[in-house]
């Protein structure tokens, strides 16, 4: 009999998104299937018996959700956490390890910084998983296994697994893992990722919740893809430029989508975090989407100065509807600093999206190092310059493993040990220099207002609407929005 995983978005006080090192409040009530547990439903579909227990989507109680837990009497947890409910989430694996011997291991944004510290003081928790795109998960998991059955060790190699052997029960040895073996941590450096990689088709039918919601998705059914992982960019606001770069063979992605075909579903959230970045796989694989997926459409993240009109076109073509880029900031010193992109860039590549009737989303994002009330300003005025179809204002925050993180401690922007934050605006963290964090909250706040309580944007929106199931989506955002607004 296979030995049950359960893969693990945790229970919450508010609608939390913590999947792929960045957690955050959901800003307009949607959630959508996490990534990193979606990766990890393929790499150990066929070795465990596998079940998803999203409860932010199913808004399930901790009772509730521990109630699903103990029935389904799992071998081991896999869990996405981050800092926005880090608080929450480990009152809550106490509790999980309050039902049996069950293994718990994490996922999460502060620990690929704050990982071997923070396992060996939660003693609630057996491992950190810093890549979840990686097979070390399933040999570590085969592992703990041989170790209950065979308490002789014999040897310590991963590659054991594959020829029939088991491991020293002492530790495990991973740059993706950091594990607890006899009190032990046991780790290997982490390498940043490069290069190419495969991953098992994602076992999206144990994803298919109709409560799952993306704002910028035009039909239901949808699905999230990955195509690659991390980031070539080096952002010091971001965390990864320290988790590298590695993308998919475009022919495994193609298998992935063809299946999500054959379960009937409509769209696709592409969650690159730099979709384009590896310019001609990208075009490659947008011609190959056009050839064989007439009727789908799709969304991504992008930049402005990695879409051209050659891609542009093929994005179109094979069925982009919707592009989000992150702009930043409408101040050329803080773009500079920050972004490595001008305003003029950004101005085209909107423009090029306009012409080939692409929808392009907006993020900004305010209270970054050295801003002040005029570099805020030039922000909003550029937010309203620009033809946004949609827009998002973020708060800065020193986020583990950033550079961005580094310099609010040297600058003292930041009193260092309040791991609690939450980017999507809810609160503010730091100052700038010349703001203290009380007056960026309060410009966010405003830029938000600015921006979104214009009658010409408001009539805009209205009209853009095709289709009922759009009406839908755009009202609940709407209201969700208005709330937020009201509450400032």
């Amino acid at each position: 009999m296979k030995k049950k995983v359960i893969l693990l978005n945790p229970p919450g006080e508010k609608k939390y998104i913590r999947d792929y090192y960045c957690s955050k409040v959901s800003k307009a009530w949607y959630v959508y299937p996490p990534v990193d547990l979606l990766m990890l439903s393929g790499i150990l579909y066929g070795q465990f018996e596998i079940k998803v227990i999203d409860a932010i989507v199913e808004n399930l109680s901790v009772e509730e959700c521990l109630r699903e837990i103990k029935e389904f009497s799992p071998h081991a947890v896999i869990f996405i956490t981050g800092a926005v409910s880090k608080r929450e989430d480990f009152e809550f694996v106490k509790k999980i390890k309050g039902l049996g011997d069950i293994l718990t291991i994490a996922s999460g944004d502060f620990l690929l910084e704050d990982g071997e510290p923070f396992l060996k003081n939660e003693l609630a928790l057996d491992a950190i998983l810093r890549d979840f795109t990686s097979n070390d998960i399933l040999v570590y998991l085969m592992v703990q296994e041989s170790i209950k059955h065979f308490p002789i060790p014999l040897r310590k190699s991963p590659k054991v697994i594959a020829e029939g052997d088991f491991l020293d029960r002492e530790g495990f040895s991973s740059s993706a893992i950091i594990s607890r073996g006899h009190g032990e941590i046991s780790k290997e450096d982490h390498h940043r990722s490069n290069g190419e990689f495969r991953i098992p088709i994602p076992r999206h039918e144990l994803f298919l919740n109709k409560k799952y919601s993306y704002p910028f998705i035009k039909r239901y059914p949808f699905s999230v893809v990955l195509t690659d992982y991390g980031c070539p960019f080096k952002c010091p606001f971001c965390v990864m430029p320290n988790v590298g770069y590695k993308y998919r063979p475009v022919d495994n992605v193609l298998e992935e989508v063809s299946y999500l075909n054959h379960l009937g579903i409509n769209e696709i959230y592409f969650a690159d975090q730099t979709f384009g970045a590896n310019r001609s796989r990208t075009l490659q694989l947008c011609r190959q989407l056009a050839k064989s997926f007439t009727k789908l459409g799709w969304v991504c993240f992008s930049r402005a100065d990695t879409t051209d009109e050659e891609l542009l076109t093929a994005m179109k073509d094979s069925g982009c509807h919707t592009i989000i880029y992150g702009i930043e900031s409408g101040n050329d010193e803080i773009l500079k600093r920050f972004k490595g992109i001008k305003k003029e860039r950004i101005r085209e590549t909107i423009s090029l999206c306009k012409k080939h009737k692409i929808r392009v989303v907006g993020t900004f994002m305010i209270g970054l190092p050295g801003e002040t009330e005029e570099s805020i300003r030039d922000t909003i005025n550029f937010s309203k310059e620009c033809d946004f179809d949609y827009l998002s204002f973020n708060i800065a925050i020193p986020r583990a493993n950033t550079g961005l993180r580094q310099e609010a401690i040297q600058k003292k922007l930041w009193l260092f040990g309040r791991d609690e934050m939450d980017q999507s605006g809810t609160y503010a963290v730091m100052g700038t220099g010349s703001l203290s964090k009380d007056e960026v909250f309060k410009w966010h706040k405003k830029a938000v207002k600015e921006f979104y309580l214009r009658p010409g944007y408001l009539l805009g929106r209205l009209l853009s609407i095709k289709s009922w199931q759009e009406f839908k989506i755009n009202l609940q955002e709407g209201s969700s929005l208005l709330k937020g607004i009201l509450a400032s």
